[in-house]
């Protein structure tokens, strides 16, 4: 995150209009770039003077997005805005905002979860909301059927108990997660656990670096010539640009 005060020192801001009641968040329009590929993509297109709205987006799912943009964490209220479903409605709202680093900071607390509760994701509730908020063959799932293959509930709870029969109606909802069960069962752990560290490469989204992104911004509104030229007059934005470009 080092590189964080150096994008918003001259960042313009914008207002993000969030939720039914279009609660307005002011974020420094370059960090949100920066994370953002739906956000690039719309300054991109953007009209002048065009208001930003994320109608569908709950407000208390954007402060621990806004709250991870500066500070790289979560906010840390104990369960104040948080649900047991919180985790994988975060990790579906960075893939719609097409922000892969916060989406891997997402599986990373999920995986936490899973780890620091064995039976966390073995959860109906959980499993269920999972394949609701996420596409298929998404990490999400991929995620989730390993777990659930190695905790199957299926072995778990005998047939003809209520707890088994919730499981079987669940199934009967959503097919998809008996296919990605059979798909994941051919897997050999070998005694590890899917939420293990040394599978986290398994289950994390592609991020290109921050300073290469930050680059591309600098130079999507100047050529480094310019930089340059402006760098010797003692332009001090410029300078900043400069010693990254030459990084």
């Amino acid at each position: 995150m080092l590189i964080i005060p150096s994008v918003i020192m001259y960042s313009p801001r914008v207002d993000i209009y969030v939720g039914k009641g279009e609660k307005a968040f002011t974020i420094d329009k370059d960090l949100l770039a920066l994370h953002s590929q739906y956000f690039r993509n719309r300054f991109a297109e953007a009209s002048e003077n065009e208001q930003f709205a994320l109608p569908h987006v709950k407000e208390e799912h954007f402060i621990f997005f806004k709250s991870w943009l500066y500070t790289g964490d979560w906010l840390h209220i104990g369960n104040a805005l948080s649900t047991p479903t919180t985790g994988e409605e975060l990790w579906a709202l960075g893939t719609f905002l097409k922000a892969p680093a916060f989406q891997n900071y997402c599986m990373d607390d999920i995986r936490q979860d899973a780890k620091n509760e064995r039976n966390h994701w073995v959860y109906i509730k959980s499993v269920e909301s999972v394949y609701k908020v996420s596409k298929k063959n998404s990490m999400l799932r991929k995620f989730t059927a390993d777990v659930l293959c190695c905790h199957n509930p299926f072995d778990k709870h005998k047939p003809g108990s209520k707890d088994r029969e919730d499981w079987e109606r669940l199934m009967d909802r959503c097919h998809e997660i008996a296919v990605d069960m059979a798909k994941a069962a051919v897997k050999k752990w070998n005694g590890t656990n899917p939420w293990d560290d040394e599978h986290r490469g398994s289950y994390m989204e592609e991020e290109v670096p921050l300073g290469d992104l930050w680059e591309q911004q600098i130079l999507s509104r100047r050529s480094r010539a310019d930089i340059e030229k402006a760098a010797k007059a003692k332009c001090i934005r410029s300078v900043i640009e400069l010693e990254h470009l030459k990084r």
